[in-house]
């Protein structure tokens, strides 16, 4: 009790947010099931299109296992997200086969025609950029890919229409995060 006479304030007496809801929803399944981190996650991500720390440490409740074990996977598994990322991703290739054909220069021009560096959204939440170590399209390095679509030979000055064959239902692409008239 305080000292105002008042009871204190526990966990149950905390209004549940809709995303605690979610969370909770979606991971009911895996309850007790230690070796189901990763389906959890990735669950997780399905869901919200990230794993929000507050999902992380439910998982780490709910399946008996420990908080540094959870961030351990997210932060090991490139596919699996802290931070909320843009609608698509784009992903340039970084490879040796990509490296050696130009994917550094490649890179900075997806950068300068997104608007964002490595890692950043579009301000309008469409688009987030990164890089990966391979697309698996070293024949035709260098190579970025639009979601799950991989588009190779792209030189710097192709950008535009390399995002727009990724994507061929975004048209037109943006410019930092602007639509183009």
């Amino acid at each position: 009790m305080s000292p105002r006479g008042l009871e204190p304030i526990t966990a149950k007496d905390v209004p549940e947010t809709g995303l605690e809801a979610q969370i909770r929803e979606v991971l009911k399944p895996f309850a007790g099931q230690r070796d189901q981190v990763i389906p959890a996650l990735q669950r997780i991500q399905e869901r919200l299109g990230y794993v929000p720390e507050a999902a992380a440490r439910e998982v780490s409740r709910l399946l008996g296992v420990s908080p540094n074990f959870v961030y351990g996977v997210v932060s090991f598994y490139g596919d699996l997200r802290a931070k909320p990322h843009g609608q698509h991703a784009v992903r340039v290739c970084t490879g040796p086969a990509c490296h050696v054909r130009g994917a550094l220069r490649l890179l900075r021009a997806v950068e300068g025609h997104l608007g964002v560096p490595v890692g950043g959204t579009t301000p309008d939440g469409q688009y987030f950029l990164e890089t990966v170590s391979c697309l698996g399209t070293c024949a035709n390095a260098p190579a970025l890919a639009v979601d799950t679509e991989p588009v190779g030979l792209v030189a710097p000055e192709q950008v535009d229409q390399a995002l727009a064959r990724g994507r061929p239902e975004t048209a037109p692409m943006h410019r930092g995060g602007r639509s183009e008239g």
